[in-house]
């Protein structure tokens, strides 16, 4: 009789966070001085997308 083969390892869950992520992208364009009206923009559509990730 022979040993069935182990299972598959399991992939764990990324650590970091949509959320984790947008706060280090502010921390930068802070740095970089990058107008709040265009942070204000690309950080909505940010959110947007990780909010409602596509299929």
């Amino acid at each position: 009789m022979t040993a069935m083969p182990p299972p598959p390892p399991t992939v764990s869950p990324p650590s970091t966070t949509c959320a984790s992520l947008l706060h280090e992208l502010q921390i930068i364009r802070d740095e970089i001085g990058e107008s709040d009206g265009e942070r204000d923009k690309i950080l909505l559509q940010l959110e947007q997308e990780c909010l409602n990730p596509k299929n």
